[in-house]
């Protein structure tokens, strides 16, 4: 789950390393994002030569959230940290 003040790592190419949640959209009480979901946020950290500098605000897509999948057998998925793509672009 992903909440207000989390920082994510960003999973792209965009130049923008750590990203801080900050506003889950989606009504006037919801707390949580889950995987899926865009949240807005802003950056962190970033690469110096690249057009998201800090303080930038961005929406972000395809969250993974670090939780694994077994899948009975041994296999499955796993993600160590919560990372995110800035898929919608730079505000």
């Amino acid at each position: 789950m992903i909440q207000m003040q989390t920082i994510l790592d960003v999973a792209d190419n965009t130049g923008a390393k750590l990203v801080r949640c900050i506003k889950v959209p989606g009504g006037t009480h919801r707390r949580y994002a889950s995987r899926g979901a865009v949240i807005c946020a802003s950056v962190h950290n970033y690469i110096a030569a690249s057009e998201a500098k800090a303080d930038t605000l961005v929406k972000v897509a395809n969250l993974r959230v670090s939780i694994s999948h077994g899948s009975g057998i041994g296999s499955g998925t796993d993600w160590k940290k919560c990372s995110v793509d800035i898929k919608i672009g730079i505000l």
